[in-house]
């Protein structure tokens, strides 16, 4: 029955790489906070608990589930400011009466 503990342990540190994926690509996080800290901190008793025992699949489940969680993390405390979009072309379209050229956004 052990391999019913690994396929769920597998499962939950599995399920953090489409969040993980989704967060780097936003460069922030909206995840509960709470709920990041919990995590992250299970994880990594969970993975110093299955040091002690000696057992290598489960710690090394358990850090990268801790890593997925560390990342929702970093990027929940330090977001990546929001990318400003370049500005419209302006090109010159007409003269003025008073010889000043206007100029119209492109686009």
């Amino acid at each position: 029955m052990q391999w019913c503990a690994y396929v769920g342990l597998a499962s939950f540190a599995v399920a953090w790489i489409p969040q993980s994926i989704e967060t780097v690509k936003a460069g922030r996080c909206e995840v509960n906070g709470l709920f990041l800290a919990l995590s992250m901190t299970g994880s990594l008793a969970l993975m110093l608990y299955a040091l002690m025992r000696g057992d290598a699949v489960f710690s090394t489940v358990n850090g990268l589930t801790s890593l997925g969680a560390l990342v929702n993390i970093y990027y929940r405390r330090f977001p990546r400011p929001p990318r400003i979009p370049p500005p419209l072309a302006m090109v010159p379209t007409r003269i003025s009466s008073a010889g000043r050229t206007c100029r119209t956004p492109v686009g």
